[in-house]
């Protein structure tokens, strides 16, 4: 039993990933900590969260940072840079939701400019590389940790996806009745990664606004799959050669589906619809990622999918063949013939009815990977308190390339953007970065 003093943490934001990053810190092991209070701009929204979950509301963002060790930011996207920097400045540690940040620029905003010099989406490369590359910067300058809290970097069935990847990349002996690692195999590669998260629409009020949001799909949904596959091909290179194979280039496209005269469902108003009514965002994205070994990544998000959330992953190698079905698993099926025979007990994220057929979480804070996630976050906040390195031994990647990390997910968004723009040619990355407003 530790007998530290707790770290107190607390939280910007007051919706739903505030709510499931406090339960997954309620599952910390070893680390003592302590959510102190909630802040959020709508004081009714603070309030509520501040009695349902037993913890102080403060009245600003100021406030809160006075109060805590560890600001995590849980807000809409537009508030990620400024709430970091600040925490940063005040020598508070930082947790960023996904995705990190953005640019939140409207088509109004940028036809209202006088002869700007780049296009829509290249404007948009520009400022939301530049917010990404601001708040790395910040915390680097005051000293403290960010952690990029991207959650499918922690899925236990992704985890396991890296580990049987790296186990591939060395030969083996059969001593006796156990098998040993020998020699890296220089033959071993990882050619393709395919992932695609989906479902009917997010609750959120912004979500797909560009001007809080910065995106649609590929922002909000699309972020997760491209997350593990930048965080595999890291790993993979950090594993083979001691560096991080990036990416260097993207094909985007984008969708508009429920944008269309021809779609008549009527707007979004329970849950056993398809949302329409996104102010800029796409409901569809697809994005090909080209990475600097020459392997690449396809990965697709829609906001149109029913059924509950469906996410997969898929890894192919010259040595072996990887499927994850991270939501819905069929580790539980259920069968009930009206909605109401499961009520209340929840079944699983984003599903329309409880009626017929259903795959019931087991533990969602726990299949997503936001526990284990919350565990390594706060193992590396605490060893820099006690100045001592955190554990970041494969298949964790040290804390400097998540960082990293979480800017080339920026990087290859907003990248995937100026393609779409440019009617899906590739975006060299580099060339990018040379742009300027």
């Amino acid at each position: 039993m530790s007998s530290a003093k707790p770290i107190r943490v607390g939280i910007a934001g007051a919706r739903f990933a505030a709510a499931f990053h406090l339960e997954s810190m309620q599952g910390v092991r070893g680390v003592p900590l302590e959510v102190v209070g909630v802040t959020s701009t709508s004081p009714e929204s603070r309030a509520k969260f501040a009695a349902a979950h037993d913890v102080k509301a403060f009245d600003s963002i100021d406030a809160l940072i006075a109060g805590c060790d560890v600001v995590d930011v849980c807000t809409p996207p537009y508030a990620h840079e400024e709430i970091t920097v600040k925490a940063a400045a005040a020598g508070r540690h930082v947790i960023v939701e996904k995705p990190f940040t953005g640019s939140f620029l409207n088509r109004e905003e940028y036809e209202a400019q006088k002869k700007p010099k780049l296009s829509f989406n290249e404007q948009r490369y520009v400022e939301a590389t530049g917010s990404a590359k601001r708040m790395a910067d910040a915390v680097k300058k005051a000293g403290v940790a960010m952690c990029f809290a991207e959650n499918w970097h922690f899925l236990p069935s992704g985890l396991k996806a890296c580990r049987l990847m790296m186990r591939s990349m060395f030969k083996k002996r059969l001593e006796g009745a156990s098998w040993k690692l020998t020699e890296p195999d220089p033959g071993a590669r990882v050619m393709l990664i395919r992932g695609s998260e989906a479902h009917s629409g997010s609750g959120s009020p912004v979500y797909g606004d560009l001007q809080f949001a910065g995106g649609g799909a590929i922002m909000g949904k699309a972020c997760h799959p491209l997350g593990f596959a930048l965080y595999l091909k890291r790993l993979e290179g950090i594993v083979r050669n001691g560096k991080p194979i990036e990416p260097v280039a993207v094909r985007g496209t984008c969708g508009y589906i429920t944008y269309g005269k021809d779609y008549r469902d009527p707007d979004y108003q329970t849950p056993k619809k398809v949302r329409r009514g996104y102010k800029g965002g796409e409901d569809w994205g697809l994005m090909v990622v080209r990475f600097a070994d020459e392997t690449f990544a396809e990965i697709e998000a829609n906001e149109f999918t029913l059924g509950g959330v469906a996410n997969t992953f898929e890894v192919l190698s010259n040595k072996f063949r990887l499927q994850g079905n991270v939501s819905p698993n069929d580790a539980v099926k259920a069968y009930a013939p009206s909605p109401d025979v499961f009520e209340p007990e929840y079944l699983v994220e984003k599903l329309e009815t409880a009626g017929g057929w259903s795959f019931p979480a087991m533990n969602e804070n726990f299949t997503m990977g936001y526990i284990e996630e919350m565990q390594v976050f706060f193992d590396r906040i605490a060893a820099i308190s006690e100045g001592r390195k955190p554990k970041a031994e494969p298949p964790y990647l040290p804390p400097d390339d998540d960082v990293a990390l979480a800017v080339d997910s920026v990087r290859v968004m907003y990248g995937a953007y100026v393609s779409d723009e440019r009617k899906g040619a590739e975006v060299e990355l580099a060339e990018m970065d040379k742009m300027k407003l």
